[in-house]
């Protein structure tokens, strides 16, 4: 079984190398015939793409040969008129037909917006324009000898197609005139013209706006001077000008002999790059009476050519891929069965250990969040369980003073005559029911607030406050939370200035919050500070800002600063117990209560949960630099000027 096993995988695997190479090289022939065939039918592609442009590029010179000619032709008509003929040319009956000529012109070419006609003295003694916004009038009078185009008119005694120049618009301007020669005298008697802006005038016949976007047009004059191009930058200056033979001719051979070829009346075609892609361009003169008047230059993206080109090719490759999967066809299929064949059992053995290990993955990850879940209920419930204690305790302390003063007094109620019934209260009976009522009062309100924090219905009620201003009244109401027999000072010591005045601190608080976290961190601060006195005495708790004045004892230090220029921050700074490490971890979070201290453990949560609605950040740290005991500390925005 397994020579047999060993055996058929040797048939199996020549078979496939057989196969693949035979396939291989069979692909390899067809694919390098294909390329022989894609490049023959890419140069005659091409070469039917420069056929066709050279016979538009004539068909635009002979249009616009015929359309100048046609403008020719009815100035001629306009010049040989009786009117002019007779040299009245601001006549009635010139002023007639000069209009209906003028608009059969404009009609026909609507880029052209100036008619004209000169005197004999090259004066401008009648003028017309297609543009609203301009008075022709200005320009009567205007001596146009200077213009090359009325020196040629005058010379050459025939219609002048003119060279570019630059119009009293400052746009660059063609103009086309004819002379007025009297039939009888042979005298010369002026000229009439049209005018035009040479780019929109030249738009009628092809793309002068973009390079790239289709075929483009370039119209020179005889003079090689660009009339209108898609490249404005060179409009108004000669192809043989050394900025343009420099920035975009780039001086390549290629280019000057195609422009040579055609502005010396020949028909040319090149391709070339002139720094906007690669173009193939052909060129061609536009003749009027025999004679080049103007040059025209079609250019199109070879990748334009080549895109249509490409589209052709893909169906030329479509029919190769057909004849091609016919060759393949038999061997793919083989190909498939065999590796069908030897892949089921590996596909099978691959899904079944990846779904075993994503069953198994499943199975830790459930493990490790049902653990986590359990830890995190242990947790919750160790800490219910340690606040119902605490609170029973809390609870349960300053009420049996109550309770028990209560009977007291009830045993010592003194009824009159009347059948009223009073008793003597002394002050000190009263205190101890005061304290142990604003105990319990305390205890219902954190209990309250934490309820209020953990539903999300904690409001404040925000004003500006004078931070030392509460500092000081904080300080003052932590008086009577000092336990007799304990000496405890309270040093205040607020930002102050070069001269020891303390500077003020605007915040926006709710002042009642603010003064109940101060107030806890003091209570604490003394609770914690608070020791067993040897020689007994009395409380040596000092107020306000100056601190306290002789003695010994423990010392609470209460600062306020300023940080960043930001933020005011606040601390209290005590010399007892510090914080123990088992209780660090957890100091802000709920019910993190010293045992052996007592006290609900919710009066820091609430604290920093008022201090954090502020805007602010508190904390606490051990003063393990400068000596024994904690600091707490806290931070408010201050309030902008």
């Amino acid at each position: 079984m397994v020579v047999n096993a060993i055996g058929n995988s040797k048939w199996l695997a020549m078979s496939l190398t057989i196969v693949i190479v035979a396939s291989a090289i069979s692909i390899s022939v067809l694919f390098y015939s294909q390329q022989i065939a894609n490049e023959n039918i890419r140069d005659k592609l091409f070469e039917k793409a420069k056929q066709d442009q050279s016979r538009v590029t004539r068909t635009i010179a002979s249009r616009i040969g015929s359309d100048l000619d046609s403008i020719a032709a009815r100035l001629q008509v306009l010049a040989v008129s009786q009117g002019l003929q007779g040299g009245d040319l601001t006549g009635q009956d010139a002023d007639r037909l000069a209009r209906s000529v003028f608009s059969q012109i404009t009609a026909a070419h609507r880029a052209i917006d100036a008619f004209y006609i000169l005197d004999k003295d090259n004066m401008v003694v009648k003028v017309a324009n297609t543009k609203e916004d301009t008075d022709s009038r200005q320009f009567l009078g205007f001596d146009a000898s200077s213009r090359d185009y009325v020196k040629e008119t005058r010379s050459s005694l025939g219609p002048v197609f003119s060279n570019v120049f630059v119009g009293a618009d400052g746009r660059p301007r063609i103009t086309i005139t004819y002379p007025i020669i009297n039939r009888d005298s042979g005298q010369y008697l002026g000229l009439v013209g049209v005018g035009a802006q040479s780019e929109p005038f030249f738009k009628e016949y092809g793309n002068v706006d973009d390079f790239n976007s289709s075929t483009y047009l370039n119209v020179l004059d005889r003079n090689a001077v660009y009339v209108a191009s898609p490249n404005s930058a060179i409009v108004g200056k000669s192809f043989f000008d050394k900025d343009v033979q420099d920035e975009f001719v780039r001086n390549d051979p290629i280019i000057n002999n195609f422009y040579r070829k055609f502005l010396s009346g020949q028909f040319a075609d090149a391709t070339f790059d002139v720094g906007f892609g690669e173009r193939l361009a052909t060129g061609q003169p536009v003749i009027v009476n025999g004679k080049a008047a103007y040059f025209v230059t079609l250019g199109i993206p070879t990748s334009l050519i080549y895109s249509d080109i490409e589209s052709v090719l893909a169906q030329q490759n479509t029919q190769s891929l057909y004849h091609m999967a016919g060759l393949v066809s038999a061997a793919a299929i083989l190909i498939f069965f065999l590796i069908r064949l030897n892949g089921r059992l590996a596909r099978e053995v691959s899904e079944r250990t990846r779904a075993l290990a994503e069953a198994n993955e499943q199975l830790t990850d459930t493990n490790q969040r049902l653990r986590e879940a359990n830890e995190e209920i242990k947790s919750h419930d160790k800490m219910q369980s340690e606040f119902i204690n605490i609170a029973a305790h809390e609870l349960r302390t300053p009420i049996q003073p109550i309770v028990g003063m209560t009977e007291i007094l009830k045993n010592r109620l003194v009824h009159d005559s009347g059948g009223k019934g009073k008793v003597e209260v002394t002050a000190k009976q009263l205190e101890l029911i005061d304290r142990n009522a604003k105990r319990l009062q305390k205890l219902s309100a954190e209990i309250l607030d934490t309820t209020r924090i953990e539903s999300g219905t904690f409001r404040l009620d925000l004003e500006v406050l004078e931070m030392n201003e509460r500092m000081r009244s904080v300080i003052a109401d932590a008086k009577s939370l000092i336990p007799h027999g304990q000496s405890i000072k309270i040093h205040f010591k607020p930002l102050a200035d070069e001269s020891g005045r303390p500077i003020p601190l605007l915040v926006k608080a709710d002042k009642l919050r603010i003064f109940e976290v101060v107030s806890n961190l003091l209570r604490n601060a003394i609770k914690f500070s608070a020791r067993d006195d040897d020689n007994g005495g009395s409380s040596g708790s000092s107020h306000g800002s100056n601190g306290g004045s002789g003695g010994g004892g423990t010392v609470i230090t209460i600062t306020t600063d300023r940080k960043d220029g930001e933020m005011v921050v606040v601390s209290v700074k005590d010399q007892g117990a510090g914080i123990s490490a088992d209780i660090f971890p957890r100091l802000f979070t709920r019910f993190s209560a010293d045992r052996e201290r007592g006290g609900t453990g919710l009066g820091l949560f609430i604290a920093k949960n008022i201090v954090e609605a502020h805007g602010g950040r508190i904390w606490a740290e051990n003063n393990n630099k400068d000596g024994k005991g904690a600091t707490f500390a806290f931070t408010l925005p201050l309030v902008k000027p």
